[in-house]
């Protein structure tokens, strides 16, 4: 049973760390921040850690509900989500085929680089 136990808890770290980490770079975005994207420990400042712990939050509040009804509700749409992610990602591998001028010279990446 421990071994059971300690391959759950590597998925649910390994997921929670996935939810942080994807999180963190569109919170800076849509918030218009310009902070690097660093993954140490800070709590003086919005930074990955508090992403960390928004995240155990929505987590916790999500798995303390009593009641499932909304949670039945929202998969009802999960096939309207998963079609517009695909049709995204079609669309933009289409547009990406039809821009084939990737020129890209080692002095303009010397310049870029700092």
């Amino acid at each position: 049973m421990a071994s059971f136990i300690s391959v759950l808890m590597v998925g649910l770290i390994l997921f929670f760390q996935l939810m942080s980490q994807s999180l963190f770079p569109v919170i800076l975005y849509a918030t218009g921040q310009d902070i690097p994207l660093d993954l140490s420990v800070n709590w003086g400042h919005f930074s990955y850690t508090w992403t960390c712990v928004l995240v155990f939050v929505i987590v916790m509040l999500t798995v303390s509900s009593k009641n499932l009804s909304v949670f039945v509700a929202m998969n009802q749409f999960g096939v309207i989500f998963i079609s517009s992610v695909l049709v995204f990602i079609i669309s933009m591998g289409i547009k990406a085929l039809g821009d084939t001028e990737f020129t890209f010279s080692s002095s303009e990446y010397e310049e870029r680089s700092p």
